[in-house]
């Protein structure tokens, strides 16, 4: 009986010794240095795995590897290999990853959205974007009663806007506003014909108080074709539940001649313009000859 207990005591002394020791070493700062509390935490934190990415912007992926000191490996031209030495440094570079794929979208690219969705925005408005790693791109995604609107802003020039099937792409460097309920762009294909070709001509028009899906078009777009003051063709079209518009053109016969033409397009009392040049066909020729 007697030495069940001494063993006993025995044993609690030790642990109290054991844990004594390990304050002691925990409070004295001068029992390590900077180099092995290093060593150590990599012997603890091994961490033997790596993040491996296919597709989408390598350079973008690289950097971030590097700065958040990481060892990047180029598999491929489309794949790469990011490794860390301790789990540490693999956690904290995956949540700035985390942070660079969920950037905020603001300025012009933001008051385009505004506009498009027809939202009431102030100047500083923001919008929740997402980086795609795979793709390279960022997108702004945005509900409405179910409907998804879906904004590549990848481009510094120009946003693209998908629903459903549609697809539009729009400028970054033109003035807007939502003061007109309605406004209008129209484009040709090329800026230069010859006598004899067709020329395609799209366009459209958006409303500027309502998102795409609940706006309502009353009127058809009427098109002119004009030169030097003269009215040579007119056209009116209905315009898709999309908003946007088609028309083509022939230009052969005699009222078709060298010079410049303007296409106005106009729906209800807003208007929208563009400029096409037409040369003649003998002319034209030799050009492409020499």
């Amino acid at each position: 009986m007697n030495s069940k207990i001494f063993v006993g005591v025995s044993l609690a002394i030790i642990a109290l010794v054991g844990t004594i020791t390990i304050i002691l070493l925990e409070n004295n700062g001068d029992s390590l240095t900077a180099e092995e509390i290093n060593e150590l935490e990599k012997q603890q934190s091994a961490y033997p795995g790596k993040s491996t990415f296919v597709g989408g912007n390598m350079q973008f992926l690289e950097e971030w590897c590097a700065d958040n000191k990481g060892f990047w490996k180029e598999v491929s031209a489309d794949r790469g290999e990011c490794g860390f030495e301790t789990r540490t440094q693999y956690h904290l570079a995956s949540a700035v990853l985390d942070d660079l794929q969920q950037p905020e979208i603001t300025g012009k690219p933001a008051q385009e959205i505004c506009r498009f969705l027809a939202l009431k925005c102030f100047s500083n408005s923001s919008f929740d974007g997402y980086y795609e790693i795979n793709t390279g791109k960022t997108f702004v995604t945005y509900d409405y009663k179910g409907v998804e609107y879906r904004f590549d802003i990848s481009d510094e020039d120009n946003i693209t806007f998908t629903m459903n099937n549609s697809q539009e792409s729009f400028s970054l460097h033109e003035s807007t506003t939502l003061d007109a309920e309605f406004s209008i762009q129209v484009k040709t294909g090329y800026g230069y014909y010859q006598l004899g070709d067709k020329i395609a001509i799209s366009g459209t028009v958006r409303d500027n108080h309502h998102i795409l899906s609940q706006a309502t078009f009353e009127h058809p777009v009427t098109i002119q074709i004009i030169t030097n003051g003269e009215l040579l063709e007119v056209a009116q079209l209905d315009i898709r539940e999309d908003g946007q518009f088609q028309h083509i053109i022939n230009t052969g016969g005699h009222v078709w001649k060298s010079g410049e033409y303007t296409i106005k397009t106009t729906y209800d009392i807003y208007t929208a313009t563009t400029t096409f040049d037409m040369g003649e066909e003998s002319r034209n020729l030799l050009e492409h000859e020499n």
